[in-house]
């Protein structure tokens, strides 16, 4: 066809009605990747029956095919290439309004990042541990004014980042809705969630249509599945990853590019360190 119809929403939805199955196939190819615990298993002449070859996160419909949101780009790439348009039906979520102000100021790799990272809807920052992605994320939630839902996997981990919006954004505490260690006060504007307080027994809790904006922490653990599962239901127009350590020991990081698309900024750990020139002073106590 000359025209692809697909609709944008928490997955890309592609029409396959007018497709024919070799470009069915190469589209569906986009989301799935060679798993490297299959062949590591081989390796060591070890069983591979429940290991798949290929990791697939394509899905079939009955008139459409779906794929996670950050494969939009490798689509149209692919598409290019055989002369097609996309008319794409955006039914994402704008998320309310927040009015918000950043009370900061960003150094100039985070300024970088920042202004990357907002030419796009979807993106991950990568940067070494006391880069201050957490600051980074505080101006992205302030420069888009849009409510936004911070996504965690561990308690210390929400207690870190209310207390950070708190200060560069200026908010009281009871501001800052949190989901998790045993607490669930949602303000709808900007929330703090652990992951696993959001997803209970393959369901995603009815909050996720509230939001413009996901904000991914540590976004590396992403692969798991009950995890990928959220990003799934989500609807918000923007998404953004934090990490610094953006490869997997077992492989599986395409799933982060694929559900929040690909690195847009990227601060180099031995740049940094040759940057910070305040002193270090080691003190050994010791002990028995």
């Amino acid at each position: 066809p000359k025209v692809l119809h697909d609709t944008l929403s928490q997955r890309l939805y592609i029409d396959n009605t007018q497709l024919p199955s070799p470009l069915i196939n190469q589209i569906k190819r986009i989301a799935a990747f060679q798993n490297p615990e299959f062949y590591k298993k081989q390796a060591f002449r070890l069983s591979t029956a429940m290991t798949p070859r290929v990791i697939a996160c394509a899905e079939d419909h009955k008139n459409h095919i779906s794929l996670p949101r950050g494969c939009l780009d490798e689509l149209k790439q692919l598409l290019d290439e055989y002369g097609i348009n996309i008319s794409l039906d955006d039914i994402r979520i704008e998320g309310k309004s927040v009015n918000v102000e950043f009370k900061g100021r960003l150094s100039d790799d985070q300024d970088k990042a920042a202004q990357s990272l907002l030419l796009h809807d979807t993106g991950v920052f990568v940067a070494p541990p006391g880069t201050g992605k957490t600051v980074l994320a505080t101006y992205l939630i302030a420069a888009r004014n849009c409510s936004t839902l911070i996504l965690v996997h561990r308690q210390p981990l929400l207690e870190q980042w209310r207390a950070q919006l708190g200060l560069f954004l200026d908010l009281e505490q009871n501001k800052i809705g949190m989901i998790g260690g045993g607490k669930k006060k949602i303000t709808g504007n900007i929330d703090v969630a652990m992951i696993q307080s959001v997803v209970r027994q393959d369901r995603v809790d009815n909050i996720a249509d509230n939001y413009g904006q996901i904000i991914v922490d540590e976004c590396h653990h992403l692969p798991a599945v009950s995890f990928e599962r959220v990003l799934s239901e989500m609807r918000a127009r923007y998404l953004v990853g934090l990490t610094a350590t953006p490869r997997r020991r077992d492989g599986h990081q395409p799933i982060i590019h694929m559900q929040l698309g690909p690195v847009r900024y990227k601060i180099d750990a031995k740049s940094q360190a040759a940057k910070n020139t305040f002193h270090r002073r080691l003190v050994i106590k010791e002990t028995d």
